[in-house]
């Protein structure tokens, strides 16, 4: 498991479920953490994992920097990208390592909203989690959940000094995976429950800076024709997008979303569509470190307390 987190505290809720999982003895956490040091007594439910490793990561530095640095100091054969926000169920770990005995590269893992009641929360999960919301079949996958999937250790280190620049999109990652001849897989036994920024102008800012680093991850070898040319028809980017919306939620048959989900949904998409047409035309600049910051602090964007985890406690009745 590599987190990148900016406190330890952000990092507990996470670490709890970590801990309840049915293959908690078998995980390995390594932490990238300002300063790279742990009070590990503050947080008693890392007794519960196989090991624990800290080292530093800078937060002036994107989270992709912090991902590529731990993968070099994971012992277990796969490692697992995971988020502070993001809650796996308690046969999560065992499934995906299930798969991984197989040929698999890369496994992923389907996905819930862990905070559905907000129409800001969907306008954001469903820009970024869409294709593997629950209920979702398994098998041979195209791309995979990002910041939230599985590698084999070895893939990931044959990248070298280029990891970090390949997990700040993993999109990226995924089609030059596929480029190579390794193959991906979607295990839809392995669930987790995202929580989603519920405020709307963070929700704007993030998707802004999450489509410009994308944007300058897909056009990455483009000629500047062909980078101009895409950037100019970024305003049929979300027209497109909020079409797979619509059909994903008929074939999901999501109903009863909260009121204005739609409206939400199509204001973040045109905030990633005007990023990614920035990011054709201008590079990532700092995107890939603003992303970060809502990463490993979206709980401070939420219109109410998030959840506490069952058993804490230290939360509210």
């Amino acid at each position: 498991m590599l987190l990148v987190t900016e406190t330890i505290a952000l990092a507990r809720e996470t670490v709890a479920h970590l801990a309840a999982q049915t293959a908690a003895e078998k995980l390995e956490l390594v932490l990238a953490i300002p300063g790279g040091t742990v009070d590990e007594s503050a947080v008693p439910e890392l007794d519960g994992l196989h090991s624990v490793r800290v080292l530093e990561w800078d937060r002036d530095h994107a989270t992709s920097v912090g991902r590529a640095a731990a993968v070099p100091h994971a012992s277990a054969p796969v490692v697992v990208l995971a988020e502070t926000h993001c809650f796996p169920e308690p046969g999560w770990a065992e499934a995906l390592i299930d798969m991984h005995r197989e040929n698999w590269a890369a496994v992923g893992p389907a996905v819930e909203n862990d905070n559905p009641d907000s129409p800001t929360s969907w306008g954001n999960f469903l820009a970024d989690y869409g294709p593997w919301i629950v209920p979702v079949s398994g098998g041979d996958a195209q791309d995979l959940p990002g910041h939230n999937s599985s590698y084999k250790r070895s893939v990931l280190l044959e990248y070298g000094s280029k990891l970090a620049t390949m997990l700040e999109v993993e999109w990226a990652l995924h089609r030059d995976l596929r480029s190579k001849g390794h193959r991906l897989y979607l295990e839809p036994r392995a669930i987790v429950r995202h929580r989603n920024i519920t405020h709307p102008r963070p929700s704007v800012a993030e998707r802004f800076h999450g489509g410009r680093s994308f944007g300058a991850a897909r056009a990455r070898d483009w000629s500047t024709a062909r980078r101009t040319f895409y950037a100019a028809a970024f305003p049929m980017i979300p027209v497109v997008r909020m079409a797979r919306t619509l059909r994903l939620l008929r074939r999901k048959r999501l109903r009863d979303l909260p009121g204005g989900t739609l409206p939400m949904t199509v204001l973040v998409l045109a905030a990633n569509a005007a990023g990614e047409a920035i990011g054709y035309l201008r590079g990532s600049g700092r995107s890939p470190v603003e992303t970060g910051r809502y990463e490993v602090n979206s709980d401070g964007y939420l219109r109410a307390p998030a959840r506490v985890p069952a058993g804490d406690a230290s939360g509210d009745p």
